[in-house]
């Protein structure tokens, strides 16, 4: 059982302390901002989005998950979906206007084409296709729709899904539509299609000198402040940012204590003389045990050791008593022995219904109309137990049948669900017959069995050494006490140094992250930092999580345009070193060029070698060991052959280029297969950056922090 569910139900002075702390904090922001209605999770556009139609449009999602997956979805998974369902809007209201502009619509007579045509949009193939061959159906297609508001037929949730697949449908084609407008505004000239053939075709073949960067010891430059200021200058466009937060923060756990043990120890004890006299052991071990009664069969080299060790001879009756292991007290008893196979064989067809565990949720039989469907399978595969792979492909709702042909393969005893485990035991090789699970009726065939073995079936009680609802009070008592006497940074940091705590820290941390790295389920945290009222230097209060309690301090604000200088000095020390050096040897490679022309000579003043590249093209402007370099690449291609370039600075030397020769590329009159690439390429960016490029055009107000 989780810790803070059992402080929640039984812990009365820690509901009443949290209650206190959190009404006072409540208040205090009410107050502070001066019964103020905040209603709006954003403005896009100047269009306001309220609270209210955001969750109520993520309600729906989060419903439509669950029922896609048939699973409750967990605190991350809802908090990306809040996430996309942001998106989306911002998207839906800033292209929604692009498309309004231009007139573009979806038609009913279109929309009815990409639903019911010959060749319907890719969202109907995907969610109309038969499930025993993976091929489309358009027949589904038809049958759904002519029930659509016949609720007998479709339920009200499958008739919302394929709401909203019209709805993205439309969405999908409106956007391809705007897409092909801009598309086909790009034109390219002639001229730029021949450039690019010859930025591919045209080889270079050059000799060059150059000093690296690397050739000079960090620590023979001495970097001054206007150093780091003149590239801080010339580099800030590099260092824009998203407004975030420093935090440092301190985690208290909660761990069991040597009293919290001796206290278990005294239940578990008291447990194992009841279980003695209990018949009825299922439901006493469900209802004492942190771990369900299982009833699987093990061989003896599969019982736990701790177990099987404590147990002279293993027959039913045998008792283990309590002992502790693996941070948990456990005892056991020997429930049965018998001979078992370790492993089956069986084949079967699945026959599902609406409503049945992991079932498709279009599909709309009952679950009588599944048994007789069963009974009526089973008649034919009795008189004939061949025909059941044949069956299995047309009938089974397994989607592996359409592979396998129902065949399951081996399995191992114990790994299927019980009632068609159990049939597989107790029935011979080649029995036919059927059994109900969750999943639906199963008409299955045995077709094998290994070895049979003897094996045990145990009962066990394991209760977990978990901190008891006084430890998690004291430890609660002692961070909060550490937050009320500690109110702001400096007093923060000092108790911590005198009370030997772990200080932990998270810098840049965004307003939109769901959790600090390390720290997990810690978005209260998060959005703690970015309130309106919560200032540099300010401790939090405390804030539970399942087995520890953590206390916060906001160490900075970052809510300017760009990085500040002092703030990424260390970061860019390697980029100023680069320029320093690059000057150094810059004007030592100019001096040599001011007596001698020679490649060679150069090279000799410089210490370093000649090199040779052979067919360099422009396109692909890299220096073998040197990496990419586009200046030099771009100032040979610049250049006359026999002709020797200025001190060129790259990004790993300073060169000195001797262009010998130009190879030209072929003659060729055609360029239509380079505008096709070029073109090509701006499609591809046009997806990627346009939505991007109308986003940052638009003044978007983003209030999502304060809600979730």
């Amino acid at each position: 059982m989780a810790v803070i569910g059992r402080i929640r139900q039984r812990s009365t002075l820690l509901i009443v302390v949290i209650g206190v702390a959190l009404a006072a904090f409540i208040l205090g922001d009410f107050l502070k901002k001066g019964n103020r209605q905040e209603v709006n999770i954003g403005v896009i556009a100047g269009e306001k989005i309220s609270v209210i139609d955001f969750n109520n449009r993520v309600e729906g999602y989060v419903e439509m998950q669950e029922r896609s997956s048939a699973e409750r979805l967990n605190a991350d998974d809802v908090f990306n979906i809040k996430q996309s369902t942001w998106n989306e809007i911002v998207q839906d209201i800033l292209m929604g206007e692009q498309y309004e502009e231009l007139g573009l619509t979806v038609t009913v007579d279109e929309l009815n084409e990409l639903i019911r045509g010959e060749d319907p949009h890719p969202y109907i193939k995907q969610n109309f296709s038969n499930p025993q061959t993976g091929e489309f159906d358009a027949q589904q297609v038809a049958i759904f729709l002519e029930n659509l508001n016949n609720s007998n037929v479709v339920s009200p949730e499958m008739r919302d899904n394929y709401l909203y697949l019209e709805h993205l449908i439309k969405k999908d084609r409106l956007m391809n539509k705007y897409f092909s407008l801009i598309s086909q505004g790009y034109y390219i000239p002639t001229a730029f299609s021949k450039a690019d053939y010859e930025a591919q075709n045209e080889k270079a073949s050059f000799r060059f000198v150059a000093p690296t960067f690397k050739s000079i010891p960090d620590s023979t430059i001495a970097l001054t402040d206007a150093d780091y200021q003149a590239y801080y200058k010339e580099n800030k466009f590099r260092y824009k940012q998203e407004e975030s937060r420093d935090i440092e923060y301190v985690v208290f756990n909660v761990r069991a204590t040597a009293e919290d043990r001796s206290d278990l120890e005294k239940t578990v004890n008291d447990l194992y003389e009841e279980f003695q006299d209990v018949s009825a052991i299922p439901n006493f071990i469900n209802a004492v045990s942190d771990r369900r009664y299982d009833s699987t069969w093990y061989k003896e080299d599969q019982i736990p050791v701790g177990i099987v060790s404590r147990i002279e001879n293993l027959e039913p009756g045998a008792m283990v008593e309590p002992f502790f292991e693996n941070n948990a007290f456990t005892f056991a008893k020997v429930m049965d022995q018998m001979s078992r196979p370790d492993s089956m064989k069986a084949s079967h067809i699945l026959i599902t219904y609406q409503g049945a565990f992991r079932a498709d949720p279009s599909l709309a039989r009952t679950q009588e109309e599944a048994q007789a469907l069963a009974d009526s399978l089973m008649e034919v595969i009795k008189r004939r137990p061949s025909k059941l792979e044949e069956l299995a492909q047309e009938f089974s709702n397994d989607p592996s049948a359409a592979d396998n042909k129902g065949d399951l393969g081996w399995f191992r005893d114990g790994t299927m669900v019980f009632p068609f485990n159990n049939f597989v035991f107790e029935n011979r090789k080649g029995a036919v017959g059927i059994a109900e699970t969750p999943f639906g009726y199963h008409i299955i065939r045995v077709d094998d069995k290994a070895k049979y073995e003897e094996k045990y079936r145990l009962a066990q009680v394991v209760r977990n050494l978990e901190p008891s609802d006084r430890t998690f009070q004291t430890v609660f008592l002692e961070a909060s006490e550490f937050a009320t006497k500690n109110p702001d940074n400096a007093s923060f940091n000092a108790a911590i140094t005198e009370n030997g705590y772990n200080k932990r820290s998270s810098e840049k941390v965004t307003s939109m992250i769901n959790k600090i790295p390390g720290l997990e389920f810690s978005r209260g945290i998060v959005q703690w930092a970015f309130l309106d009222n919560t200032s540099v230097g300010d401790v939090s209060q405390v804030y539970s999580f399942d087995d520890h309690f953590v206390v916060a301090s906001l160490k900075a604000i970052h809510d300017e345009e760009y990085q500040q200088l002092e703030d990424i000095k260390d970061n860019i020390k390697p980029l100023v070193l680069r320029e320093k050096k690059a000057e150094i040897l810059m004007n030592k490679v100019e001096s040599a060029l001011a007596t001698t022309k020679d490649l060679n000579a150069l090279a000799g003043q410089l210490g370093v070698e000649v090199e040779t590249v052979d067919a360099a093209t422009f396109s692909s402007p890299n220096i073998p060991g040197y990496g990419r370099e586009p200046e030099v690449v771009g100032t040979v291609f610049s250049m006359e052959p026999g002709s020797i370039s200025d001190a060129v600075k790259g990004t790993q030397a300073i060169y000195v280029i001797q262009l010998d020769n130009i190879e030209e590329a072929g003659m060729k009159n055609d360029f239509s297969r380079e505008a096709t690439a070029m073109a090509n390429q701006f499609r591809t960016r046009i997806r990627r950056d346009v939505p991007k490029a109308i986003e940052d055009a638009n003044e978007i107000e983003d209030n999502r922090y304060m809600y979730y």
